[in-house]
């Protein structure tokens, strides 16, 4: 799968992760909503480890500025 997410993007879902585990730890929160925020840590964590959002795929984003040099050398010639 090609990556559609970008460094910045990566740390902000890493972050978010570290906050939400740390209010479950921390029992801040607790119950249903310890349960929800986990299951979002665990798609954020997913998705900035892999690189790729399958919502940023549905929607056509991409926070990714990966650029083929072989594609740019061809594009330069032309």
């Amino acid at each position: 799968m090609k990556p559609n997410i970008g460094p910045v993007d990566k740390n902000i879902r890493l972050s978010l992760t570290v906050v939400l585990l740390a209010l479950i730890a921390g029992n801040v929160i607790f119950g249903v909503k310890a349960i929800i925020a986990g299951i979002l840590a665990i798609l954020l964590f997913t998705t900035a480890i892999t690189k790729t959002c399958p919502l940023y795929r549905l929607l056509g984003m991409s926070t990714c500025k990966t650029e083929n040099p072989e594609t740019s050398d061809q594009e330069k010639r032309n």
